[in-house]
C-alpha cells in the first residue's frame, strides 16, 4: 500500500470516494452534501497545503481510501491545531491498516506545518468503536465529547 498527497488529476477519484462516503454515512445524507463545495476545498488544499491536505491510499494501484484534514489557529493562543475532516476507507479494505497509514501520514504533515496538536475523531456513527480504538492505539487521548442537536 502507498499513501500520497492528492493531485488535481485525482479529483474524479476523490469525488467517487465522497459519494461512496455519503451513501454510507446517514448523517451526511440527511445534511446534504454540496459536491462542488467539497471539490473547491480539495482543490484549494491541493494547490496550497498550508491550510489543509488531501491524502490518498492505493493498493496495487487501486484507490482504497482518502483523508482530508485541515489546520487552524487556536482561538485562545498562537498555536495551530490540525484536525481531520474525513478518514474514509472503502469497506472491503477496512481492518488492513489503511486508515492508520492515512492518519500517520496526516500526523507527519501536521508536524511539518508546526501544529501544536492533532485532533482526530468520528462524528459519522460508522465504526465509532473502531475509530476510537484506532486513534487510541496511536496515542490520541480522549479530551471530550461532541454532542449534536438537530434543529
Amino acid at each position: 500500500m502507498i499513501t500520497r498527497k492528492a493531485t488535481i488529476n485525482d479529483l474524479e477519484m476523490i469525488e467517487y470516494f465522497v459519494i461512496e462516503a455519503i451513501n454510507e454515512i446517514d448523517r451526511y445524507a440527511k445534511m446534504g452534501v454540496n459536491i462542488e463545495k467539497v471539490l473547491n476545498t480539495i482543490r484549494s488544499f491541493i494547490k496550497d497545503d498550508k491550510c489543509g491536505v488531501v491524502l490518498l491510499a492505493e493498493v496495487n494501484g487501486i484507490p482504497v481510501g482518502g483523508f482530508i484534514g485541515g489546520l487552524s489557529d487556536e482561538w485562545q493562543s498562537d498555536n495551530h491545531t490540525a484536525f481531520d475532516m474525513i478518514n474514509y476507507v472503502s469497506p472491503e479494505f477496512r481492518s488492513l491498516g489503511v486508515a492508520r497509514e492515512l492518519a500517520q501520514r496526516f500526523i507527519s504533515w501536521a508536524k511539518s506545518k508546526g501544529a501544536y496538536s492533532v485532533l482526530c475523531g468520528t462524528s459519522t456513527d460508522v465504526n465509532t468503536e473502531h475509530a476510537v480504538n484506532l486513534y487510541g492505539s496511536m496515542g490520541f487521548k480522549n479530551i471530550g465529547v461532541f454532542m449534536e442537536l438537530e434543529l
